[in-house]
């Protein structure tokens, strides 16, 4: 039998189109099945409180802390976050972890900030993130070394500083499983970009000069943040360096209040802070006696800077 060219090349070009079909019909079969498992993930994030992705509950939860704790302006060790419990409409109660140098005992040494915070609402839209300003958190200090990164903040650990009366308490102060207030809401947008804004509303130099009307030996200041408003908090430490011995010897912690137009408010916007452990009821009476918006919709819409 002859060698027929034709019929074999005819062969070849049958036998890579079956190939080709069949290798056609495989990819869409995976493709649809990715369609499918990527549908049922939808679905199944867009129910319950879990909707959004870790890495931007995090940054909201994360915004929470920020600005409502004085002197945290980034998590202690990795990404100290851990969620403790969520309610049957949305809210979260979370651990977050800090660091501060307090000069308690005479030094710089940086100790940890143990804080249970509550966040009301994360829209879908990750736009803003909602809690009950001044009443929304609880404190611990944590001495050097006791937590070191993101795996040492379990709920077991939490648990061990914080009694069971304490949280129920904080629950009931911001209304857990209750109907959601929107009255009583404070917001802050999602973008950690605004929180550079603050710092730069208000110079550096003036930040300096209010604190050391006084005190003394400013060190470092921490903006907190600001109403719909545009009043803006500082938190400020201040130190005085030996020169001799090359320590920080003396630690003063001052509260500043500037308006929009960046100016330190006259007669009330400057407190000296008495405890730097347990200082909510004295940050949210320095709030009151400035004026501050606690609640969003108390600001109109047209004069509120966010």
């Amino acid at each position: 039998m002859g060698w027929n060219y034709k019929s074999r090349v005819n062969g070849a070009e049958e036998y890579f189109a079956r190939r080709l079909r069949d290798e056609g019909r495989e990819i869409v079969k995976r493709v649809l099945l990715f369609l499918l498992v990527l549908l049922m993930i939808t679905s199944l994030s867009s129910c319950g409180p879990s909707r959004f992705s870790p890495v931007s509950r995090r940054l909201a939860l994360q915004l929470v802390a920020i600005h409502s704790l004085l002197g945290t302006s980034g998590p202690y060790g990795e990404d100290a976050i851990e969620v403790l419990e969520e309610d049957e409409l949305g809210r979260v109660m979370f651990a977050f972890s800090g660091s501060i140098a307090t000069g308690d005992d005479g030094t710089a040494t940086r100790y940890g900030i143990l804080a249970v915070l509550i966040a009301q609402k994360i829209p879908e839209s990750l736009t803003h993130v909602y809690f009950y300003d001044g009443i929304n958190f609880i404190l611990h200090q944590l001495e050097l070394g006791e937590i070191r990164n993101s795996a040492s903040l379990t709920e077991a650990f939490v648990m061990e500083r914080f009694t069971e009366e304490q949280l129920e308490q904080l629950k009931e102060e911001n209304d857990w499983n209750m109907e959601l207030d929107e009255d009583r809401l404070f917001r802050v947008p999602v973008s950690p970009r605004r929180k550079v804004r603050y710092m730069t509303d208000v110079s550096q130099q003036t930040v300096e000069e209010a604190f050391s009307a006084v005190s003394e030996g400013f060190r470092r200041s921490f903006p907190l943040t600001m109403d719909r408003n545009g009043n803006v908090i500082h938190f400020v430490r201040g130190a005085n360096h030996d020169r001799d011995t090359q320590e920080l010897t003396f630690f003063s912690s001052v509260l500043l209040m500037f308006d929009r137009n960046g100016n330190l408010i006259e007669g009330t916007g400057t407190m000296i802070l008495e405890d730097l452990w347990d200082y909510r009821e004295e940050l949210r009476a320095f709030k009151e006696a400035n004026g501050w918006a606690f609640y969003y919709r108390d600001v109109d819409e047209d004069e509120a800077v966010w």
